[in-house]
């Protein structure tokens, strides 16, 4: 059926090279509009949408049927923005098959891909200057490694890198993009964007463009411009940078492929290197996924020949020490002396030292005497202790929706004083340190990208020993080269292990090797647990080995890659007048949607304490899952309701 703005009974005769689908960045659908002249699909207009001009992009020609009335109201395009099309015809093909595959709509996907502005003039002030790569030894490429990702060029052809280690990782890279006319490096994080750009300047010079979130919106629709005019032609960025209007592309690299910062949680919840994957297929170009700890799903991929292994890590293997917890209990610490020990060694040596804990905050307090834990009276969750500035004010924080109490002075369920402090956070671990080590310079990393080191970060001295949460181990600290550290450790993985999520081993074993990459020559990475055997997959931190067992146990639980995942999250509605919402499950027995199960409604906290109910689908393949998660949004009666495809 013809889709129109506005649709009136009136009809007249309309060629139909005059009428096209247009996408608007929005929650619609394409809209049919008229013209008086010929325009190119991807070329970006300016229409009238409820009674003001919006730019919009011309996603086809419109050719209704035949015998269908044309209404006479249809709108009319206003004016051409470019004479030539921004958008090439494959980026188009990915609008909408981002659309189709991630159950959203072509005008959310636009958004997704560009925001609103639809590359609008960018005047940047400043001109950004590429950091320095520390000086290290040349990185050496097998023979043949890279004659493997250059065949077939000009074809569609998918490769995975495994990697020994992030510099290998990067002059990889290098060493692809040259001689490429036509490319797109994406990176997890704008630390990461830095250093590749180190590698790549020098090479590309001025063809060389920048684009990620995190500039202006000015400077993003400059280096949009520049793409567009073919001013540059390789782009270097994060997710946002793979919708770059190059022309022809010949190459798309995701780094890091692993990493969970490419799922997007705006508009449409896509993977980037999923969508990557696809932008290759579209525009018969090469696509090479590389990390030194690649995914379950990529991996298998490669196994079943799906993606052509470029295998440059060998062996694989790194020192690692298991070091059970027990040790610090005894000694009432947070650290086993072992780890102080190797720490205090390598700083007095005038190294550098890392301690990396999935906690944020001092620890949790407990009544020894009651069993009491102070907890969150909107999300239940046990409160964090925290010790906050110079005055060091107590308080108790939720880490999900940010309520905060001051510290009791006893137990408020029975008045006794006996209270331990259970498990450490990053400001424990740097108390600790402070005693062991009296005037350490340091700094704390935290996953909200912040540094905070007392004093001294105002000073700007070196930092001798770092702090940190995940963000430590994925994403550069300090220098953010291999062979920084002399020793690291890792406090309490095994926190991780046991929240219930699927991919949990394998992110924890990612993050362990991300730390232990940025060690130098004859380094140990300490792993410090209560648990030694649940770790025995860490010792030596050999990837092969390590996704050889987690695939069996993936394989056993029906989970990615040996299946597909759908998350369906209704939120509650805070305003107790609102209706709650209605939920009834399609029946699985009738054999319309074999192999598929629907796990749920559970509740579960969101974002900022936020409740939803969460409903996951499992599927054999991605077509069912689809049909699945339609047939269950049928039975939904909600105000909103969001679909995860290929959920985190």
């Amino acid at each position: 059926m013809l889709k129109s703005e506005m649709a009136g009974s009136d009809s007249r005769e309309i060629p139909f090279s005059c009428l096209y689908d247009l996408v608007f960045p929005s929650k619609l659908k394409p809209l049919t509009y008229k013209s008086a002249e010929g325009i190119e699909p991807g070329t970006v207009v300016l229409a009238e949408l409820r009674k003001s001009l919006k730019r919009a992009v011309v996603l086809r020609t419109c050719k209704p049927n035949p015998r269908e009335k044309i209404p006479g109201t249809i709108k009319e395009i206003r004016e051409v923005v470019f004479k030539k099309p921004a958008l090439t015809r494959p980026l188009l093909q990915l609008i909408e098959w981002m659309a189709g595959y991630y159950m959203a709509n072509e005008g959310l996907a636009l958004k997704a891909m560009y925001g609103g502005g639809l590359f609008e003039k960018g005047n940047p002030r400043k001109k950004r200057e590429a950091m320095a790569l520390p000086e290290r030894e040349d990185v050496r490429i097998p023979p043949g490694l890279l004659e493997k990702l250059k065949e077939k060029k000009g074809f569609y052809r998918a490769h995975l890198l495994l990697a020994p280690d992030t510099a290998f990782e990067r002059t990889f890279v290098k060493e692809a993009v040259r001689g490429e006319k036509g490319a797109v490096i994406l990176c997890p994080e704008v630390s990461r964007i830095s250093l590749y750009e180190a590698e790549l300047r020098p090479v590309f010079g001025d063809r060389l463009v920048i684009l990620h979130g995190n500039l202006s919106r000015a400077e993003r629709n400059r280096a949009l411009e520049r793409i567009r005019t073919g001013e540059s032609d390789i782009v270097l960025g994060s997710r946002i940078a793979l919708f770059s209007p190059v022309e022809k592309v010949s190459l798309i690299v995701v780094t890091s492929e692993e990493n969970p910062s490419y799922k997007n949680e705006e508009y449409v919840r896509y993977s980037a290197r999923d969508v990557a994957v696809m932008r290759a297929l579209y525009e018969g170009a090469g696509v090479l996924l590389t990390s030194i700890c690649p995914s379950a799903e990529s991996w298998m991929n490669a196994l079943k020949g799906k993606y052509e292994l470029l295998d440059g890590a060998g062996a694989n293997g790194r020192r690692v020490r298991i070091v059970s917890e027990r040790h610090a209990l005894e000694e009432g610490k947070a650290i086993a002396a072992p780890i102080r020990k190797a720490l205090s060694l390598a700083v007095k040596k005038g190294g550098h030292a890392a301690l990396l804990v999935n906690r944020l905050g001092h620890s949790i307090p407990f009544c020894e005497e009651c069993g009491h834990v102070e907890r969150c009276l909107s999300c239940g969750l046990a409160l964090v202790y925290h010790k906050e500035g110079r005055e060091r004010k107590k308080i108790l924080r939720c880490h999900y929706c940010g309520a905060e109490k001051p510290l009791p002075g006893a137990c408020p369920r029975c008045g006794g004083h006996n209270i331990k402090l259970l498990g450490a956070g990053t400001e424990r671990l740097k108390e600790e340190i402070l005693k062991e080590m009296p005037g350490v310079s340091f700094a704390i990393e935290t996953s909200q990208e912040k540094a905070e080191d007392d004093r001294e970060a105002e000073q700007k001295k070196p930092k001798s020993l770092f702090i940190g949460t995940k963000t430590l181990a994925n994403r550069p600290a300090a220098s953010g080269e291999a062979g920084f550290f002399s020793a690291a450790a890792f406090i309490n993985p095994e926190a991780a292990l046991v929240q219930p999520e699927f991919r949990a081993r394998e992110r924890v074993f990612a993050e362990a090797s991300y730390l232990a990459d940025k060690l130098t020559p004859g380094g140990a990475l300490y792993i410090q647990t209560r648990e030694p055997a649940l770790l025995s997959h860490m010792k030596g931190l050999n990837y092969r080995e390590f996704m050889q067992f987690e695939l069996s146990e993936r394989k056993t639980a029906g989970y990615p890659p040996f299946s597909k995942l759908a998350l369906v999250v209704i939120p509650l509605a805070v305003d107790k007048k609102e209706k709650p919402p209605e939920i009834n499950l399609p029946a699985v027995e009738d054999g319309r949607l074999p192999d598929v199960q629907f796990l749920g409604p559970a509740a579960r906290l969101g974002r900022k304490g936020k409740k939803a109910l969460h409903i996951l689908v499992k599927a054999p393949d991605a077509r069912t899952l689809r049909e699945a998660a339609r047939e269950l949004l049928k039975g939904i009666k909600a105000e909103r309701v969001i679909v995860d495809i290929d959920p985190l």
